[in-house]
């Protein structure tokens, strides 16, 4: 497999020109408005297809999962990098951090912990779900419930200064767990679908692959973890916010098109693959 890394470097701009249809719904006859590839909320303008989704997909992909994991996933995470936001600056915001008391198995004791910091006190810390690889690339049915775990790319020295805080305090002699920005798998990977989707029909246009996407996008259907799962690892500039990059595979006579994307690289989080389609 080939891939070819596509990120300029922050603050670059690119632009596509639009398919004429919503890359969603295939609406032709609606309004059509820019769709930012990469959000706002991570890359400014950075990344921007002209007149590409119509209101009503805008919608659903702002509701149903976008906003969710720009701010109770990754919204303490953007406010401490100072991302854009067309909201208020990083100092109006103060963070909610939970800590648990654990045992020597790693298990709960009692009641976690619950602090208010200022967002330059709370620890550099952006969450991710990790999947399995893409089910279509292991043979596992397509209706597979959607498996995997939370992770979080930290600095560790930052987090240690509360968890020993909150040990001190409950004079507590075993490890302290502490959970910044909620995660939600179903989310989080239709957030990596329509990345996906939106990047590769935007950069080899609708007549290079047949997409396979949009309706778990919109929500249509339950098989996301078909299509998007863990994706390899890829050498990549340490400067950028976003690392997308884009290949084919043959698998099992299917020539497949594949998107991986990793955001913030600079935390080196894990990446994630989105099969976008089959190569016409």
């Amino acid at each position: 497999m080939d891939w070819e890394i596509l990120s300029g470097e922050e603050g670059s701009q690119r632009r596509f020109i639009g398919i004429g249809k919503c890359i969603y719904c295939g609406d032709r006859e609606s309004p059509l408005q820019d769709e930012h590839i990469i959000p706002f909320a991570i890359g400014r303008n950075s990344m921007v297809c002209e007149k590409a989704s119509c209101a009503a997909c805008a919608k659903t992909i702002n509701q149903e999962f976008e906003q969710f994991c720009l701010r109770k996933s990754w919204g303490t995470f953007r406010k401490r990098i100072g991302a854009p936001s067309r909201k208020r600056k990083k100092e109006d915001f103060t963070v909610p951090v939970e800590f648990s008391l654990l045992d020597a198995d790693q298990n709960p004791i009692g009641e976690n912990v619950k602090r208010e910091y200022s967002v330059d006190e709370v620890p550099l810390c952006f969450p991710i779900w990790l999947p399995p690889p893409p089910g279509i690339l292991m043979d596992r049915p397509i209706l597979e419930p959607i498996v995997g775990r939370k992770l979080a790319a930290w600095r560790p020295s930052e987090a240690l200064e509360l968890t020993k805080a909150i040990a001190a305090e409950y004079n507590h002699d075993g490890p302290v767990a502490l959970t910044i920005g909620i995660v939600d798998a179903t989310k989080m990977m239709r957030f990596v679908a329509k990345t996906a989707h939106a990047y590769a029909l935007a950069h080899l246009g609708e007549g290079f692959f047949h997409p396979c996407l949009p309706d778990s996008i919109l929500g249509k259907n339950d098989i996301v973890c078909h299509f998007v799962g863990a994706g390899p690892e890829v050498p990549h500039p340490e400067n950028l916010w976003v690392s997308l990059s884009i290949g084919e595979l043959n698998h099992q006579g299917l020539d497949l098109v594949l998107v991986r994307l990793q955001l913030f690289p600079f935390l080196n989080p894990h990446s994630h693959v989105a099969i976008v389609g089959k190569r016409l």
